[in-house]
């Protein structure tokens, strides 16, 4: 083969390598980004569509309730330090879908998102007629409210306690504290405020929000920006908050939490916002994961959200005089003053003196921590745990004799987690698109640069085997040059040697005789 014939090989052989490693997964990763861009896009047109129009007809999404029993009422009101036992768990199933979606030239949809809560018995530790003895919240949020008020509001609000035998602590049903009961106190206070202050004379966790929605949303499509995919433009008409302390703690920031934008870098913070924490929650990346040997990022809330300044200076954004212990943040700026903190559940990450103001829980990572694992190529969470727990602040009230001797602490009235799991055939489809995609890009990758290098391989050994072979070829023409010069030299040398004899004799008869 001529040299021109092994440089060629080797160029197509490079050809290839380029091909492999540069321009076929660069082109191929252009047709994925396209083809995930039009998918992730909210619009009645996208496939993305009717999962983002009824997300729990894809993925059921469940909500169960952990209770905080107290087995020690008497004695906490003696000033002793509260013992609880945890009950549940009490599971929902949610349905959610998104209505009125009206949809705006800034790539923006506007919508509500009612949700429907069904009791699933099968999933419950008991029925939701379960009695338990647990805090008498209308009594301590009222009487939270009252104390800036004059000493004879505070004398008021005692008196009507009394009167309507309203103490501490109280036996209720499961179902009455999520969806609500009557309170003899409240409407006797109700009778005396007017309805403007004290709207209803029920008090239930969940009381009026069965197929309601908790506020008016305004999110981006991603049509103009895939990175905007979800992302939360405005809220009940407001694009920020008005109960912290600074513009960036009243920002809403990231997604319902439904979902994210496509191609999620790990160094990423991704921000959900949910109207009942009062607040953008930040969520970290802390390990790969893989479910069904789908790739996914583990991301969780750091600790350091329900950190106080002491322990996290940063949140004095959210925080005043009133935030006490490290890992509960209190929220009754957005309550109307109502004593209310948020925490994870069992006060798992809260300092040692909140962890130890209450006997009984047990804070554990893989059951309390918050956290969701997202596929990072779509964007879609495939498993989703948010944890949050309910705290009433409780403390002294020289006014009612019940209250007088209370230890100060945050009594964990319930927890909550609202779980999702993806579907295996859901996750199975996803498995037979993008994947492939993304193998055919790997294989295509190898195959080309194994070939490419086979033949840059070839063309080196047969480019070597050619100056090989040349150098030995010049090199016994060489020798082949030398022995013949060689022996031409001999025959020259001897050739001279006769000449040299026939000269002197041919001269002999000329020389003088002797």
């Amino acid at each position: 083969m001529k040299l021109c014939g092994h440089v060629t090989l080797g160029l197509t052989g490079a050809i290839f390598v380029v091909l492999g490693v540069i321009l076929i997964p660069k082109s191929m990763n252009a047709v994925l980004q396209f083809m995930v861009k039009e998918i992730m896009t909210i619009c009645p047109c996208s496939q993305l569509y009717p999962s983002w129009k009824e997300p729990t007809s894809v993925i059921p999404l469940y909500q169960t309730f952990y209770f905080l029993e107290i087995e020690n009422p008497d004695e906490v009101s003696q000033g002793a330090k509260p013992k609880v036992k945890e009950v549940g768990p009490y599971v929902y199933n949610l349905t959610m879908h998104r209505d009125g979606g009206v949809w705006h030239l800034n790539d923006t949809v506007t919508y509500i998102q009612p949700i429907w809560y069904h009791f699933v018995e099968s999933l419950s530790v008991s029925s939701d007629d379960r009695v338990i003895t647990t805090i008498n919240f209308p009594l301590v949020a009222a009487i939270s409210s009252s104390r800036n008020m004059s000493s004879g509001v505070q004398h008021f609000l005692a008196a009507l306690a009394q009167s309507t035998n309203s103490t501490l602590f109280r036996r209720l049903s499961i179902k009455e504290i999520l969806w609500g009961y009557y309170d003899k106190f409240l409407h006797e206070a109700q009778i005396f405020a007017g309805k403007k202050v004290i709207p209803s004379d029920h008090f239930g966790f969940l009381m009026g929000r069965n197929g309601t929605s908790n506020g008016l949303y305004n999110a981006y499509t991603g049509a103009g920006n895939y990175k905007d995919v979800a992302r939360i433009a405005y809220w009940n008409g407001t694009n920020s908050l008005n109960f912290w302390y600074s513009k960036w703690a009243n920002m809403i920031n990231g997604t319902d939490g439904t979902m994210f934008h496509p191609f999620i870098d790990k160094s990423e913070i991704l921000y959900m916002f949910n109207p009942d924490t009062c607040r953008s929650l930040p969520y970290i990346f802390k390990e790969d994961a893989k479910y069904l040997d789908i790739p996914l990022h583990h991301y969780y809330l750091p600790p350091y959200v329900y950190a106080n300044t002491t322990y996290h200076p940063e949140n004095k954004e959210f925080c005043n005089s009133r935030c006490l212990f490290s890992g509960v943040f209190n929220i009754s700026q957005c309550l109307r003053g109502a004593p209310l903190g948020l925490s994870n559940p069992h006060f798992l990450y809260g300092s040692q003196d909140l962890q130890e103001s209450v006997e009984g829980l047990n804070p554990n990572v893989s059951l309390h921590e918050n956290f969701f694992q997202v596929e990072p190529i779509m964007g879609m969470p495939y498993i989703f745990a948010e944890r949050l727990q309910i705290n009433l602040f409780v403390e002294p009230y020289p006014f009612l004799s019940d209250m007088q001797n209370v230890p100060s602490f945050y009594f964990p009235f319930l927890w909550l987690e609202e779980k999702v799991t993806v579907r295996t055939e859901d996750a199975m489809k996803y498995k037979s698109t993008i994947l492939v995609i993304n193998t055919v890009v790997f294989a295509l990758k190898i195959g080309l640069s194994i070939f490419g290098g086979c033949l840059i391989l070839a063309a080196g050994t047969l480019l070597t085997r050619k100056i090989v072979y040349s150098s030995r070829e010049r090199s016994v023409a060489k020798g082949s040059k030398q022995h013949l010069l060689s022996r031409n030299s001999d025959n020259s040398n001897h050739s001279n040697s006769n000449n040299s004899h026939m000269v002197v004799n041919e001269r002999s008869p000329l020389l003088p005789t002797i």
